[in-house]
């Protein structure tokens, strides 16, 4: 198994190559809304994407409240350029 089975959403990002300014990754947990976000802005010109975003009652699910969160981050496979 290559993880897909314990995975909660994800997104695909392109155009981080060579920018002027560094890619950046944003995370917005609103418990008392049950949503949770995840957002890139690739060119770092604060143009984000959301890249996952669930608003519903698993929330509470897989972020519980006292213990510890695992957020992983990998790059594509498969594409020589990349």
């Amino acid at each position: 198994m290559d993880g897909l089975d314990s995975q909660l959403g994800g997104c695909s990002v392109s155009e981080i190559y060579n920018n002027a300014n560094p890619s950046k990754m944003k995370i917005t947990y609103i418990r008392s809304l049950k949503i949770f976000e995840i957002s890139a802005d690739i060119r770092g010109d604060n143009n984000w994407k959301v890249c996952f975003r669930r608003e519903d009652s698993s929330v509470e699910d897989y972020l519980p409240m006292g213990r510890n969160i695992y957020l992983s981050v990998s790059a594509e496979t498969g594409q020589l350029h990349h």
